[in-house]
C-alpha cells in the first residue's frame, strides 16, 4: 500500500508537470521557445544501475536577461523534476567579445520510489564568456542544499554542498555546435561528494524547427582523494522542437 501511493504521488507530480509544460507552450510566439524529448542510455558500472530514461524539457527565452527551463524524467527506478531559471542582470560588450554576469537558480526534486526521497535547491553566480570565431565560456560556482527523507527515518536530512560547472562551447552556426563540461553536478545528477561529471556532446539540425541532439557523460568517484575511478556512464539523444 505504501509503493502505491508513493508512485500514486510521483505520478501526479509528473502530470502537474505536464500541465505546466502544455501551458507554458502555449504563450505568444514572442519568447524563444523550444521543448526537448530526451532518451537516455545509464549502464551499470560500479554502483551504477543500468537503466533506460526517457523525460521531456521545455525552455524558453523571456528576454535577453531571463530565462527558464523545466521539465520531468522516469526510469524504472526513479523519478525527477527540475526548474531553473538565470537572470542576466549585467551584460558587457566590446568590438571583440562580450561577457555575461547573472545567477543561476535551480530546484530539483528526485523519488527514489521505496528508498529515499529529495529536494535540491541551488544558488549559482554565473559567468559566460564570447569571444570571436564562435566560441563561449560558461562557468559557474555556487552553493547547493540538499533534504533528504529516508524510508524509515521519521526526519528530513539537511546537507550543504558546493557547486561549480564549467562548459566550453564552439558554434558553427545558430544551432550546430560541439560542447564540453566538467561539473559536479548536472540536470538530474546532485552529489554531496565532489564527484566529477565529464561531458561531451553535440547539437545538430535537422530541419527548419528540430535539431537533434547527442551527449556522452561519465561519472568518476572523487578522483581528487582517491585515483580516477569511472563510476557510472550514460548515453543520452535528444530531439529538440523549436516553438
Amino acid at each position: 500500500m505504501k509503493v502505491w501511493l508513493e508512485q500514486l504521488r510521483a505520478k501526479r507530480l509528473a502530470a502537474v508537470c505536464m500541465v505546466l509544460l502544455c501551458g507554458m507552450g502555449g504563450l505568444s510566439a514572442g519568447p524563444s521557445q523550444h521543448i526537448d524529448y530526451t532518451l537516455s542510455f545509464n549502464d551499470d558500472r560500479g554502483t551504477e544501475s543500468s537503466a533506460v530514461s526517457a523525460g521531456i524539457e521545455y525552455g524558453i527565452d523571456f528576454s535577453d536577461y531571463t530565462r527558464a527551463l523545466t521539465g520531468f524524467r522516469v526510469n524504472e527506478y526513479s523519478k525527477d523534476i527540475f526548474f531553473n531559471s538565470i537572470f542576466t542582470p549585467l551584460k558587457l560588450k566590446t568590438d571583440i567579445c562580450k561577457y555575461d554576469f547573472a545567477l543561476s537558480t535551480t530546484w530539483h526534486y528526485i523519488d527514489y520510489s521505496t528508498y529515499t526521497r529529495e529536494h535540491d535547491i541551488l544558488f549559482e553566480p554565473y559567468f559566460c564568456f564570447s569571444g570571436r570565431r564562435n566560441f563561449s565560456l560558461q562557468s559557474s560556482i555556487g552553493l547547493g542544499a540538499k533534504f533528504s527523507r529516508i524510508h524509515g527515518i521519521d526526519h528530513w536530512l539537511k546537507d550543504l554542498y558546493l557547486t561549480t560547472k564549467t562548459q566550453l562551447n564552439w558554434n558553427f552556426n545558430s544551432t550546430a555546435k560541439i560542447y564540453f563540461a566538467l561539473a559536479n553536478h548536472n540536470t538530474y545528477r546532485y552529489l554531496l561528494m565532489p564527484s566529477p561529471i565529464w561531458t561531451l556532446g553535440t547539437v545538430l539540425p535537422l530541419f527548419e524547427s528540430i535539431d537533434l541532439g547527442l551527449q556522452y557523460e561519465a561519472f568518476t568517484c572523487d578522483m581528487f582523494i582517491t585515483k580516477f575511478y569511472l563510476e557510472g556512464q550514460t548515453f543520452s539523444t535528444f530531439v529538440r522542437i523549436k516553438i
